[in-house]
């Protein structure tokens, strides 16, 4: 059997971390309103306080965890030798995906379909109504146990709560972060940054240029 391989994608730590905290309050895992607010109670919820009700796990919301991309990246190479690991950079996805896309298929020893189009996949949302996204939310839920564990209803999807969803979801640039917190950030981040910067061979002077639209 051929080893495995992994691709793995890292992006500005950052900007990961302020696009977790939406995600998070989208799921309604998180309930602070302010993303520097939320940051600064990782520590606490760690220890599992100022847990929101309702949260499926708080190691969701330990953003400065979940952001350490090179430490996360260098246990990966103490376990799996690099040869076997294909990392690809969200900056290099964004400013030419056709190249990466060819990078991946090489590593897997595919086939290049021709594929020319690559859409923008799970974009910066947020809910029109926070509490009519709960109902369909819970909705969802439902639905699923349902199907899948109670056998009341057919297997097969007829996309109302998609569509609800579609709905009652709005698609926005992210606010900016303000500069403040940015560089609180990103002063956060330096030293794991420069190790990623020696696991890959490679600089990220664009991480450290302040203050930016997210996506």
């Amino acid at each position: 059997m051929p080893a495995a391989r992994y691709i793995v994608m890292v992006r500005n730590p950052v900007d990961m971390a302020y696009s977790l905290y939406e995600q998070q309050l989208r799921s309604f895992n998180e309930n602070v309103q302010d993303f520097g607010r939320a940051w600064r109670l990782s520590p606490e919820r760690r220890e599992g306080l100022q847990v929101p009700p309702g949260c499926k796990d708080p190691i969701l919301l330990d953003y400065p965890a979940w952001c350490r991309l090179g430490e996360q990246l260098e246990r990966l190479f103490s376990i799996v030798t690099h040869e076997r690991v294909l990392v690809l950079v969200l900056d290099d996805v964004k400013e030419n995906p056709r190249r990466e896309y060819l990078r991946v298929l090489e590593f897997l020893d595919v086939p290049d379909d021709g594929r020319q189009e690559f859409p923008v996949f799970n974009p910066a949302r947020a809910w029109r109504s926070p509490r009519i996204g709960r109902v369909i939310r819970a909705l969802a839920r439902f639905v699923a146990k349902s199907k899948h564990i109670q056998g009341w209803l057919p297997r097969r999807s007829f996309g109302f709560v998609r569509r609800l969803e579609a709905w009652n979801t709005q698609y926005r640039p992210r606010p900016p972060l303000p500069e403040d917190l940015r560089m609180e950030l990103e002063a956060y981040f330096a030293d794991d940054v420069r190790k990623l910067e020696e696991l890959l061979e490679r600089k990220f002077p664009s991480w450290r240029s302040g203050p930016r639209v997210g996506i």
